[in-house]
């Protein structure tokens, strides 16, 4: 009985784990929106804004 118990919990971890995996990575887009201003509160034209991701280090660049 235990050992049945036991290869059931196996195989549902084994079903599970894979899935919750690539759940992880699912999301590959995002948004950011907004005005790039000086001290003075004047828009800055044609800046480069870099946006990086703090758990992989990848960046991406936009101007």
């Amino acid at each position: 009985m235990f050992l049945r118990i036991g290869s059931a919990w196996i195989l549902l971890g084994l079903i599970i784990a894979p899935s919750s995996y690539g759940m992880q990575n699912s999301a590959t887009t995002g948004t950011l929106a907004g005005t790039i201003r000086d001290v003075s509160g004047a828009v800055v034209p044609g800046v480069m804004v870099t946006a990086r991701s703090v758990t992989t280090n990848q960046t991406r660049r936009a101007s």
